[in-house]
């Protein structure tokens, strides 16, 4: 009988070990699955941002081709008005 009783309190001791690994295991993961939500979080709003910006970045690039096309029309323009008078001293 002292050797089932020694064994049975063997094992009850292995369990309780098994258990508290158990428990830890468990905390541990908590803090993982926390860690994991906040994460997933920043990267939601930092997606929503990143959306913002490459709008943003369009918009400039397109506003920079319509700035760069009136200012290629206004060289021309300015070309064409331009008068060479020769045979005339400057300031006459």
């Amino acid at each position: 009988m002292d050797d089932i009783q020694v064994l049975r309190n063997n094992i009850e001791q292995k369990i309780d070990a098994v258990m508290l690994d158990v428990n830890l295991l468990h905390v541990d993961l908590c803090k993982v699955i926390d860690k994991v939500t906040a994460a997933e979080g920043q990267i939601n709003g930092l997606q929503a941002v990143n959306k913002q910006l490459e709008k943003q970045v369009q918009d400039l690039t397109k506003k920079q081709t319509e700035m760069e096309v009136k200012l290629e029309d206004q060289e021309g323009r300015a070309r064409c008005n331009n008068i060479r008078i020769t045979g005339v001293a400057e300031g006459a």
